[in-house]
């Protein structure tokens, strides 16, 4: 029997404070095979809120995360100070249209292969959106 992970409280976070892309890219590798915890959502914005802890001067933020895999913790965001710049991958069939909800309503700016999109919190609700061809 699996229990719910606790949103805030997950762990499995791997954190880094370097200007070295070789160190960074280490802690990346590591962080990717230490996962599979049994289930698909992240913990995305728990990581993020340990990202500010860890370096409290800092306002501007880059997150790499699985368009596929919805984030667990999105209530998380209301506790965030600073700039987000949310990078996604695997879209190559669309965009997880919950990521762009939270774009939205936070004010971060979403990034693709083929996109930056910036902006969203412009849009009125019900307003549609052309991305990479696809209509939101």
């Amino acid at each position: 029997m699996r229990t719910e992970k606790p949103v805030g409280r997950t762990r499995g976070i791997y954190s880094v404070k370097s200007n070295d892309f070789e160190e960074i890219a280490k802690t990346m590798i590591h962080a990717m095979s230490q996962g599979y915890g049994g289930d698909c959502p992240e913990n995305n914005f728990e990581a993020l809120l340990e990202a500010k802890k860890n370096c409290q001067e800092c306002t501007d933020f880059i997150m790499v995360a699985d368009n596929y895999a919805l984030p667990r913790d999105p209530e998380l965001l209301k506790r965030f100070q600073g700039n987000l710049k949310l990078v996604l991958c695997g879209t190559d069939y669309g965009i997880n249209p919950e990521y762009l909800d939270l774009a939205r309503k936070y004010k971060f700016s979403i990034h693709t292969l083929r996109s930056d999109i910036e902006g969203l919190m412009k849009n009125h609700d019900g307003e549609s959106i052309i991305i990479d061809g696809i209509s939101y």
